[in-house]
């Protein structure tokens, strides 16, 4: 990690993606016109009710964010065998919220530009997700997993007003407790920053949470390795 020309830090920083993507030799396909959403977003006034109450009875919680990112959603108990997918990038967690079903991963995989598919139906902005790994969630026979799927909502950003991500195809959505022993092992390395740029001085998870917010900003998470034992991969994308 103590090398000067970092070439891989795991995410797009949002300046950069938006200068790419309002350039017009380097607009990407996966980008719509105008900022008006065929995929609204949830409102969180109507659906926080739901999700309390779904709670008490063991479902997730969500997060507003979470909530916005649904154009709608149900709570679903999916019975094993059955088998999700998450699209993410090695610095991104295995074990978090994000997941598409079986179904959907087919059809992102059998579109003619699998990436443009999965970042337009499903909405990912570049920032968010650099892409170019998946892992699979195994739920086994006997076994169930209570989420909440439906649509993903489009996505705009105040900096693009002039595109937005479409949405559309059904996301799935679960988690557990960061502290849960099945998540991820993760470390968080200290960007010196300037021109000398380096990875240093790697703290765990547990360390990084008695950081203040302004502190947490100068380090990137780097996934070490993957604990839940329903998971399976990381596997290259291609």
């Amino acid at each position: 990690m103590n090398v000067r020309n970092v070439h891989f830090r795991g995410t797009l920083p949002e300046a950069k993606a938006i200068s790419l993507m309002r350039n017009k030799r380097t607009r990407p396909s996966w980008l719509n016109d105008g900022t008006s959403l065929q995929w609204s977003q949830a409102k969180v006034a109507s659906f926080r009710p739901v999700v309390d109450a779904r709670v008490k009875d063991g479902w997730p919680n969500l997060t507003d964010s979470n909530i916005k990112y649904f154009h709608k959603l149900v709570s679903v108990e999916i019975k094993g065998p059955a088998r999700l997918y998450r699209i993410l990038s090695p610095n991104s967690r295995a074990m978090s919220d994000c997941w598409v079903s079986e179904k959907v991963f087919n059809d992102i995989q059998n579109s003619s530009d699998p990436k443009a598919a999965w970042r337009k139906f499903l909405a990912v902005w570049p920032d968010w997700n650099a892409n170019g790994q998946f892992v699979i969630y195994d739920i086994r026979p006997a076994e169930s997993l209570k989420v909440w799927k439906g649509p993903a909502s489009g996505q705009t950003k105040d900096a693009l007003p002039e595109s937005h991500l479409e949405g559309g195809w059904e996301q799935i959505v679960f988690n557990i407790a960061r502290a849960d022993p099945r998540n991820d092992v993760v470390r968080f390395y200290q960007l010196k920053g300037g021109q000398n740029n380096i990875l240093r001085n790697a703290i765990s998870q547990a360390e990084f949470n008695k950081l203040s917010g302004a502190q947490k900003k100068d380090y990137i998470s780097i996934r070490e390795s993957i604990t839940h034992p329903n998971i399976s991969g990381p596997f290259d994308t291609g």
